[in-house]
């Protein structure tokens, strides 16, 4: 029964590349499927990762396995969804028709794969990030079909979200905060108690208003927002800690 729970964690991990894979072998025939894959992708990849620490059951080739499969779900895929917003009609266009541009997007998971080699021998990440984390990245570019789908015709969104330009310019940025080594918080609590955990909860909170209000175009914001609170948590809480 001992050896069954500490491989839930991994099965876990399994079903959060299952998800990605899925999502790439349908992203041409329904992106909002393809979407929703990575949406599915993220709540399996917090669960394997919390159930890894509560049951104790981490382990190197659990760790192997998360990045393979985040990879895949959140380096290969949010790059086919992008690519999906930008033409919906690849089924039938010619390689000439695809502005090279639009090439550019293979800097997400090229990007994406970096990070997380990165990560994986680096061992000072362990409640604290540098760079985006690959399923932030994905959590926003997993939203876009639904704000280009959803959203009003006439909004900012829209226009910011389904122009080549501006769509490409945002995956380029996405991809680089992946490996500038900017010092993020990880959503990992020690404890639940207010003060070594305020601004995780402020993010959280502020996080649901957010989408609340705005729905999937609080998403991109709610990434935005937390950046933000990462770089306020290291302004005020890094001092304290070294002192």
């Amino acid at each position: 029964m001992k050896a069954l729970l500490k491989a839930v964690p991994n099965i876990l991990t399994v079903l959060n590349l299952t998800a990605g894979v899925a999502g790439i072998l349908f992203w041409q025939h329904d992106l909002l499927f393809a979407s929703s894959c990575i949406f599915a992708a993220l709540v399996f990849d917090f669960l394997d990762g919390f159930l890894a620490r509560t049951l104790n059951a981490m382990s190197e080739i659990g760790k192997q396995l998360d990045s393979l499969s985040d990879l895949v779900s959140f380096g290969v895929l949010p790059a086919f969804v992008l690519f999906g917003v930008l033409h919906p009609d690849f089924l039938w266009m010619s390689k000439a028709e695809i502005p090279l541009t639009s090439y550019l997007l293979f800097a997400i998971p090229v990007c994406s794969a970096l990070r997380l080699a990165k990560f994986n021998i680096d061992s000072t990440q362990t409640y604290g990030f540098k760079g985006l984390p690959t399923p932030a990245n994905a959590f926003w570019i997993a939203s876009v079909p639904f704000i280009v789908m959803k959203a009003p015709n006439d909004g900012i969104a829209i226009s910011l979200f389904s122009g080549q330009i501006s769509l490409v310019m945002l995956a380029l940025l996405g991809s680089a905060m992946l490996i500038i080594p900017i010092p993020l918080m990880a959503l990992k609590f020690r404890n639940f108690q207010w003060k070594p955990n305020a601004f995780r909860y402020v993010l959280i909170a502020c996080s649901v208003i957010l989408f609340l209000v705005f729905r999937w175009q609080g998403i991109p914001m709610i990434i935005v927002l937390y950046i933000l609170i990462s770089l306020l948590e290291k302004v005020f809480i890094a001092p304290k800690t070294q002192s």
